[in-house]
């Protein structure tokens, strides 16, 4: 459970971070 909770938090951080490279 808690690893797939780590997943899941880096995953939406990596979208938030790529949201705002191609969305500056």
């Amino acid at each position: 459970m808690l690893i797939n909770l780590g997943r899941l938090l880096m995953l939406c951080v990596w979208g938030f971070l790529l949201s705002n490279l191609f969305h500056p």
